[in-house]
């Protein structure tokens, strides 16, 4: 699903590439919960490490408005958890509470995968989730999302002083 992604996306997304995914098989224990989400927030884990976003604007002019289009796509580099507590961009504490939250959401039954991307000619690999509705969920795709916004101001016309 990652790699059929549209062909004008813009940005990091662009360079991001499933390479493989193994089935690892299903979560049986609380002991296998555990080692996933340990995995999942380990210090050498990768990261996504957030940038600015690319935002691509369009203005459109009418009489009585102004509408303003925006296309908006994720920047980022891919990390690990250590370089991004050490940032400050996360926390022991943040790390724990991302880690509980994870604990309440998997069930036993759930099945995981190991999944091989390349990221700007780096490898790595992660662990995803597959809830029982077969959504797959993993701890970098679920951190980007391109977006449209759009804005429309009233303004005055230059006839209607």
């Amino acid at each position: 699903m990652k790699n059929d992604t549209a062909k004008d996306w813009m940005g990091d997304l662009k360079h991001l590439k499933l390479l493989k995914y193994t089935y690892k098989g299903k979560i049986k224990s609380e002991k296998d919960k555990y080692s996933v989400i340990e995995a999942t927030y380990s210090d050498k884990a990768p990261a996504v490490s957030m940038l600015p976003n690319l935002v691509i604007s369009d203005t459109t002019y009418t009489e009585t408005d102004m509408t303003i289009h925006q296309k908006i796509y994720p920047q980022f580099k891919i990390v690990t958890v250590r370089q991004m507590v050490d940032a400050g961009k996360l926390t022991e504490d943040s790390i724990a509470m991302l880690k509980q939250r994870l604990y309440e959401n998997i069930e036993t039954g759930f099945g995981y995968v190991a999944l091989d991307w390349l990221y700007k000619g780096q490898k790595f690999s992660t662990l995803g989730i597959i809830t029982n509705d077969g959504i797959p969920v993993d701890p970098i795709t679920s951190h980007l999302h391109t977006g449209v916004n759009t804005i429309v101001e009233g303004r005055i016309s230059p006839n209607k002083k």
